[in-house]
């Protein structure tokens, strides 16, 4: 997979700006703040039609402009190549074309390319809330299966329906057309949510030995990192998810009445993280979660590649600032694993002695220049 060519009208601090890409890798160099990352956010888009920064598309408009218009070329999975073209308004809406024809909805780019982003922020995983952790894991899930994309998209919706119904209740009276509707819309989650569940917990344990290993090489062998899936309620290994949902949402019931919201289900899971049988969050040290979190992408891309047969695209941005030249030797060599790189840093000091291979390009307020 290759990001071939990138043109960019009006996207963040670009009014314009047209790049052409080394299949081999790419070093984007420069002071901070001088849109270095944008182009980053830019190729991420450019591969999944959406920001890896969690941001509202009218973010990346331009100050001043009234859109931004994102197009390129690469080559995507079965070596086919695809066209991209991206037009955001400030007002609201987009365009997405593929190939010149236009797609109503972002997941048609699902399958297409695969891209996984490591940056500073990724110690939140490790160390922030559960939401970070189930937003990594649907991340990685959604790529590859569409189906779960679905799943997603149709549990939020049973959620704030049942929510809706558990809110009312505490404004009325019952009945038993209420609890017959509780009732109704908790089947729904539990059997929405299972599927979700099921998938989370095969993909865990896919990354688990992934990570391990990735944790173990980057660390020196040290230490044994391990990933455990946490569900919001106990679950028996041996027992029926959907089943167990259902029980789970019964024992709550008067509780979830009284807080007006559901309590239990994917949107409250959690993934527990151990080294050498601690809690990572708790205990781990800084660089511990640092190191945690670049071998839990390193993971991420791995299970892509296994799942897919193809290279992910990786996007480094300004991983190694942080990193001892050990480590950062030790991490270019498992990069080489991997496929097109991306990579960004303020310093080229900071590879020790890394990236040789890669193309190299000065980032200067909105500008890019070659080396």
């Amino acid at each position: 997979m290759l990001v071939q060519s990138l043109s960019l009208r009006n996207f963040r601090n670009y009014e314009t700006l047209d790049l052409d890409f080394e299949p081999s890798g790419n070093l984007f160099l420069g002071a901070n703040a001088q849109g270095k990352t944008n182009l980053l956010e830019a190729i991420h888009c450019f591969c999944l039609a959406r920001s890896h920064r969690q941001v509202h598309e009218d973010e990346l408009i331009r100050h001043g402009a009234d859109h931004f218009l994102l197009r390129g070329n690469g080559v995507g999975g079965g070596n086919r190549k695809i066209t991209v073209q991206i037009r955001a308004l400030r007002e609201g809406g987009r365009k997405l074309k593929i190939n010149g024809v236009i797609h109503r909805k972002i997941s048609d780019l699902i399958g297409r390319f695969y891209v996984v982003s490591l940056s500073p922020e990724d110690v939140k995983i490790v160390g922030g809330s559960p939401h970070q952790r189930r937003h990594f894991l649907n991340f990685c899930i959604c790529q590859t299966s569409l189906s779960y994309w679905t799943s997603l998209l149709e549990y939020g919706r049973v959620l704030k329906q049942r929510n809706i119904a558990l809110k009312s209740f505490s404004s009325r009276r019952w009945r038993a057309a209420d609890t017959d509707e509780l009732e109704a819309w908790g089947r729904q989650l539990a059997s929405v949510g299972s599927r979700i569940m099921r998938k989370r917990g095969e993909v865990l344990r896919k990354l688990d030995p992934e990570v391990s290993l990735f944790h173990q090489q980057i660390s020196d062998g040290g230490e044994r990192l391990s990933l455990t899936y946490k569900p919001a309620f106990e679950l028996a290994e041996d027992g029926d998810i959907e089943e167990q949902f259902i029980a789970s949402l019964g024992h709550l019931r008067e509780k979830e009445i009284n807080y007006g919201m559901s309590l239990v289900g994917p949107h409250r899971d959690d993934v527990l993280m151990t080294v050498n049988g601690e809690p990572l969050r708790v205990f781990g040290s800084q660089g511990q979660q640092r190191t945690a979190s670049i071998a839990l992408k390193l993971a991420a891309a791995r299970f892509l590649e296994k799942a897919s047969g193809e290279r992910p695209i990786l996007l480094l941005d300004d991983v190694f600032a942080e990193l001892d030249q050990e480590r950062t030797r030790l991490l270019f060599d498992l990069l080489a694993e991997f496929g097109q790189l991306f990579i960004v840093t303020a310093k080229e000091s900071d590879l020790a002695g890394g990236g040789q291979n890669l193309r190299k390009m000065l980032v200067a307020n909105g500008t890019v220049t070659n080396i």
